[in-house]
Parts: C-alpha cells; sequence; structure tokens
C-alpha cells in the first residue's frame, strides 16, 4: 500500500474511477481499494503529516472488529486519525478477507462518503501502558456502538466522543481530566460509570449533554464540582449516585432531567441558576449542605414534595443564607403537589417569587428572624386554608416586615406568630 499522505481531491478521484467500473456502487472491496491505493502517483501533492513519529496500525476483520495497535503511541492526536479510519469503512466489504495498513496510508483513510449509512463498530484497542491520551474529536460522531477506555488513559479531551454511538461507557479510575462536551448528544448512551477514583476532577461543562437514552450515571470518583449543563437534556435519566465530595452545581446542570425522580446532593453547599429546572418527576431530594441557591434553581419541579429525612414536608437546612429568584417557582398552567415547607434559621430574607404558583401549599414555617420577605415571595399562592407560621417572631415583629399587608402575595394566608 502507498505510505503517502494525499489531498482529498486525488483519493475522490480513485473512488470516482472505482465507481466507474462498478456503475453506482456504493461498496469497494478489499481489493479493489488497495489496488486503487496503489495506484495513486508517487508524486502526488501531500497532507501535512498527522502521525509522524507514531506507529499505528489497524485490522478490519469480517464480524465487523476493529482492532487498533500502537507500538511507541502514546495519545490519539487528531480528530481525522481515527475517524478517518472509520468512515472507510462504511465503505468496505470486507466479508472474505481483513485490511492491514499503517496510519501513513491516508490514502486509504480518504475513502469517505457521508452519505452512507454508518455501520455500528466494535473497537479494541491495544496500545499498551504508554497510552495515557485521547485528545479533543477523536472519536467525534465515529459509528462506534461499545468501547473500553483503557485503563491507563489519564485525560480525555473535549468532545473526545461527542455524537458517537455509544450505548454505555465507564471512565476508568486513572483518568485525571474530562473534557467538556466529551460525550455530549452521544443520544444512544444508556449509562454511564466512573470508577472510585481519589482524583477529584470536575465533570466538566456539558460532558453528558443530550444523551437522551441515559438512565443511571453512577460518580464515585472524588469529583467536587458538576459543571455547567453537564446532564442537561438527559431526559431518560431516572437515578443518578453522586460522590460525598461533591461541593458544586453549576448552571443548568440538570436542566430537563424530566424523568428524574429522587437526588442525594447533601454535601453539595452550592447549586447555580437552572441546575434542575423542569425536573418535573423529582419528588424527594437531599440538599442538607446547601448554603446558596441561584435563581430559578428548582423552576418547575412541580412534584418536588419533601426532603429525603422529613416525608411531605420541604425543609430548607439552616445551613441556607442565600437564594435568588424564583427558586421553587412553578411554571403557568403546572399542577402543584408542595403542601408543607420549612425554612431553617440560615436564612433571614426571600426572594421574589421564590415560591410563585405554589397553589397547593398548606404549611410554611419561618424558624429564624426573618429580617426581609421580598412582596412577591408567595406570589399567585391565593389558596385558602395557607398558613404561614414564625415560631420565633412576636406578631408586632411580622407586622414590621415589608409586605406584610399583602401577605408577600399569598392574600388569603393566616400569620401565626409566636405570641397568638
Amino acid at each position: 500500500m502507498a505510505n503517502k499522505l494525499y489531498e482529498e481531491s486525488a483519493i475522490q478521484a480513485i473512488a470516482n474511477s472505482i465507481r466507474a467500473k462498478n456503475g453506482s456502487s456504493d461498496t469497494y472491496t478489499v481489493a479493489e481499494m488497495a489496488a486503487a491505493i496503489d495506484e495513486i502517483p508517487t508524486g502526488g501533492t501531500v497532507y501535512e503529516e498527522i502521525w509522524s513519529s507514531q506507529g499505528l496500525t489497524y485490522t478490519l476483520t469480517s464480524d465487523g472488529t476493529l482492532k487498533i495497535s500502537a507500538t511507541n503511541d502514546v495519545f490519539i492526536g487528531h480528530p481525522d486519525t481515527i475517524r478517518n479510519i472509520i468512515y472507510c469503512i462504511k465503505k468496505i466489504d470486507a466479508t472474505d478477507t481483513h485490511i492491514q495498513g499503517t496510519a501513513q496510508d491516508e490514502g486509504f483513510m480518504r475513502f469517505i462518503d457521508d452519505a452512507i449509512p454508518a455501520k455500528s463498530l466494535t473497537i479494541q484497542f491495544d496500545f499498551g501502558s504508554s497510552f495515557y491520551y485521547i485528545r479533543n474529536n477523536a472519536f467525534r460522531n465515529a459509528p462506534i456502538a461499545s468501547f473500553t477506555i483503557p485503563s491507563t488513559v489519564r485525560f480525555i479531551d473535549a468532545l473526545a466522543f461527542s455524537g458517537s454511538k455509544l450505548t454505555a461507557i465507564t471512565i476508568p479510575s486513572n483518568v485525571e481530566r474530562l473534557g467538556q462536551e466529551a460525550f455530549k448528544n452521544c443520544t444512544a448512551l444508556a449509562s454511564v460509570d466512573i470508577a472510585q477514583s481519589q482524583n477529584n476532577y470536575a465533570i466538566s461543562s456539558s460532558t453528558f449533554e443530550g444523551c437522551t437514552a441515559l438512565a443511571s450515571v453512577s460518580i464515585v470518583n472524588a469529583a467536587t464540582e458538576i459543571g455547567s449543563s453537564a446532564f442537561k437534556n438527559c431526559e431518560a435519566l431516572t437515578s443518578i449516585t453522586l460522590p460525598s465530595t461533591l461541593d458544586r452545581i453549576d448552571t443548568y446542570a440538570f436542566q430537563n432531567c424530566t424523568a428524574l425522580q429522587s437526588v442525594d446532593i447533601s454535601s453539595v453547599t452550592y447549586v447555580g441558576n437552572y441546575a434542575f429546572q423542569n425536573c418535573e418527576a423529582l419528588t424527594s431530594i437531599d440538599f442538607s449542605s446547601l448554603e446558596e441557591v441561584e435563581y430559578e434553581a428548582f423552576y418547575g419541579c412541580n412534584n418536588l414534595i419533601e426532603t429525603v429525612d422529613t416525608p411531605n414536608v420541604l425543609t430548607i437546612p439552616d445551613t441556607l443564607t442565600t437564594t435568588h429568584r424564583d427558586t421553587f417557582c412553578l411554571r403557568s398552567g403546572q399542577t402543584a403537589h408542595l403542601t408543607n415547607v420549612v425554612i431553617g434559621t440560615g436564612l433571614t430574607a426571600t426572594t421574589e417569587w421564590m415560591f410563585g404558583r405554589q397553589t397547593a401549599l398548606q404549611s410554611v414555617t419561618f424558624k429564624g428572624v426573618m429580617t426581609s420577605i421580598d412582596s412577591l415571595t408567595f406570589t399567585q399562592c391565593t389558596q385558602q386554608g395557607l398558613t404561614i407560621n414564625f415560631p420565633n417572631m412576636t406578631e408586632a415583629e411580622v407586622q414590621a416586615l415589608s409586605g406584610y399587608s399583602s401577605k408577600w402575595g399569598a392574600t388569603n394566608a393566616s400569620i401565626i406568630c409566636s405570641d397568638t
């Protein structure tokens, strides 16, 4: 086989030549491809070399398994390397033999036709102990259904597997970095297991965003942060196991995870904007260490009715000191189910629409001494029978709060104080 890197136009000419011989055939046999590559003139224009000093061999067997091995290679370093191998396989009829070559055979790898439906492949690696790095875009949109990340891998870069056909993945314990959008839009990915590890890397922004088949996730490494949009739009996600080291959940992290039923974030101190917005199946949560919640963090969670240790009561922990608007507000038209709320001693001020449209509320208790209750805290909570309790404040102290006359939006509520 040729060992030069030819420009794509030259390879396309060879592909057209094969088509001319075979009519409109969309499949090249092994023999035809080998012959076509051998016909490429030795003086052709060459590409910049991709794997200049790194040895890579690949074998495609008739059962659809792609075997890749390397002698001195330590990373997959260019988005075109593996992808081009995989794309060219879409053109191969390998029923009678296997194909062997090196990554230098760019002529072979440039038989690309995106109009041909992708096959699902099994990929096997034999890279040895030196292999540690999967670079950005390495398997982006690749038609691979099964893949085992070698235990030696330490770094997985941005978009490394984005859009691929993976159905399950395990992140090995040696990994130190998981890049942004690494598995974004892997719509067949159903389960993720991030192995136990002392490495405290974050789950980066949009790592699993748009993985619409993802049903279960287990993260048992020492992660301290879930990045923005990390699991956004994972609409099949019903359960997730998070590490006890987790401290921060960023903006949009679980937005539109509409099947998520319960979550333990008991070690988390910060929840960002829209983090759990529209998680409509979420009924129970543990956020017992929470200190700050950004705006609309739980907006649209109309079935969130309790914290795990207080059935049928949503208990805001004493550690929470800062909230922002619309924290537990519902969308217009949603059916409300939250009936009882207890707000801990750490929170001394509320924000607008904090419990907006929670029309099933029956009881709200402020355990602390409030210095400010926003006049729109309970906007559209006009139901009869709602009581707002201040067990550690007198009636005079409560009446002195701004917005008391409108009962902070809950116009039909009864106010109960320590001396009433």
